[in-house]
């Protein structure tokens, strides 16, 4: 629809653009909306955000993954209308930004030995200097925040398969009714907790959708 297309971009781009500005992100690259609000992804007590609350001189200097890796893929979907709409500037504008947000992903937030995606503290000048780990030195974001780059469409071959094993192997990500918010295994898992070591529809949808963009059909139908 030519004349939707045509109405929405505009006000796409100008949300985008506010929620991706300088004030929200760091040298690194990484997009942190903490100025705005405490919660990230509509997860309240979601484990390294509850600890981020509590420490919020660390909070202003650390990034979750699921701001960056939305934002990745928002600007994908708007340089595709900018394309369709001839917007040669806008679409520049865009390259530039998947670039900078997924090397920001690749070169800092991702965690080999866990092989989920973390939340990554930053100097003063906004440099990365390393993973947000639990007092125990778990990783801390052994959980649906730390898989959201599959959303953004940005991950290696290896980094997708090590994903989607600890999204459908029981125990870790998948439980009995879908996609637990945090792996089981983590040790600040909670079975009564509200975000933490429960199923949310939202995030199912999500999930759902990104084996299809995958090519995953019997995964997706697992989901659903």
């Amino acid at each position: 629809d030519e004349s939707l297309v045509s109405e929405i971009y505009p006000r796409l781009k100008r949300f985008y653009s506010y929620m991706t500005c300088p004030e929200f992100r760091m040298t690194s690259g990484f997009v942190t909306t903490w100025r705005l609000f405490y919660n990230s992804g509509g997860w309240d007590d979601y484990a390294p955000q509850v600890y981020l609350r509590a420490h919020k001189d660390q909070r202003a200097l650390t990034t979750p993954v699921i701001s960056t890796a939305y934002y990745l893929r928002c600007a994908k979907i708007l340089r595709m209308l900018a394309a369709h709409l001839g917007l040669g500037r806008d679409v520049k504008s865009y390259d530039n930004d998947i670039k900078v947000m997924t090397k920001a992903l690749q070169n800092y937030s991702w965690d080999e030995s866990t092989g989920y995606f973390s939340y990554v503290i930053h100097d003063e000048s906004g440099k990365a200097i390393d993973i947000l780990r639990s007092e125990d030195g778990t990783n801390f974001n052994m959980g649906l925040d730390g898989v959201t780059p599959l959303v953004a469409g940005i991950t290696t071959n290896k980094q997708e398969d090590s994903l989607l094993k600890h999204i459908f192997t029981k125990g870790e990500l998948w439980s009995d009714c879908g996609i637990s918010a945090i792996d089981q295994r983590a040790p600040y898992y909670r079975i009564d907790g509200y975000w933490n070591g429960t199923v949310w529809m939202p995030h199912q949808m999500i999930m759902w959708k990104t084996m299809l963009d995958l090519g995953l059909a019997s995964r997706a139908r697992q989901i659903a």
